[in-house]
């Protein structure tokens, strides 16, 4: 049995998530497999998705400079 939050298909700023990875970031948190809104596919560790931390591949940076 699933003993975590599935976030597949859940939306996350620029990052939709695809799905699982057998992979765990350093706080043992699940790397998820992501689409962001510009098509480039990427790994995001679950705790920076949920808290806000990791909003796109990078591509947001380019379009909103500081």
């Amino acid at each position: 049995m699933a003993n975590y939050i599935d976030l597949t298909n859940k939306q996350f700023s620029y990052l939709t998530v695809l799905e699982k990875t057998d992979k765990r970031g350093s706080d043992r948190s699940i790397i998820w497999k992501c689409k962001c809104k510009c098509g480039k596919i990427v790994e995001v560790n679950g705790s920076n998705l949920r808290s806000g931390h990791t909003k796109s591949c990078g591509c947001i940076k380019k379009e909103h400079p500081n």
